[in-house]
């Protein structure tokens, strides 16, 4: 609690990312710091406490939403993709109409070019949003590296499991390992 109230930065974000999931005293003032440094700080300490927050919280889910729509990429990226957990595509819970929105704004950064997109299109395959498959199948052709190995990691949560496999046979040792990591991650 001491870190949480004393610290700045990481290591109070980590702090309040611990002290909010654990009931009692401290719980209500770790939510008001990580909901703070959702809104304040570099991007990099944004980036971490919108990872690190617990939505189960009002204040903090609050900041996370607000949070999409930021003028700082990384952090509009950030809060959509944590986002796409507050609107499950189905099942109890399900909010189809917010859930589409978020797709929307992911599918506008993973329409761009640049790293950024690459990791547009592996949070809207990890949420198993099929509108980004030919964004990813065309990423398995790219001449990038690091876009062939991405791809192959959102083909394999997609289920695409044989386009996949052509990326496990890529000619770069990393793809190919890359892909075949994220294949035995998918098995479990």
């Amino acid at each position: 609690m001491r870190i949480a109230e004393t610290e700045q930065g990481p290591a109070q974000i980590a702090a309040a990312g611990v002290l909010v999931r654990r009931p009692g005293k401290g719980a209500e003032q770790a939510a008001s710091v990580l909901a703070r440094a959702v809104e304040t700080g570099s991007t990099r300490e944004r980036v971490f406490a919108i990872r690190a927050a617990l939505l189960d919280l009002a204040m903090v889910r609050a900041a996370v939403v607000k949070a999409q729509d930021d003028t700082d990429q990384d952090v509009a990226l950030a809060a959509l993709e944590r986002s796409l957990e507050l609107y499950p595509a189905s099942g109890d819970g399900a909010k189809p109409k917010e859930r589409a929105e978020v797709v929307r704004k992911l599918l506008v950064m993973a329409n761009s070019t640049g790293v950024r997109s690459l990791l547009a299109r592996g949070a809207l395959a990890r949420a198993g949003a099929r509108e980004v498959l030919p964004l990813v199948k065309g990423d398995a052709k790219s001449d990038n590296e690091q876009a062939r190995k991405a791809a192959g990691s959102s083909l394999i949560v997609l289920g695409e499991y044989g386009r996949a496999a052509l990326l496990a046979a890529d000619q770069d040792v990393r793809v190919r390992t890359g892909v075949a990591c994220a294949l035995l991650r998918s098995a479990k």
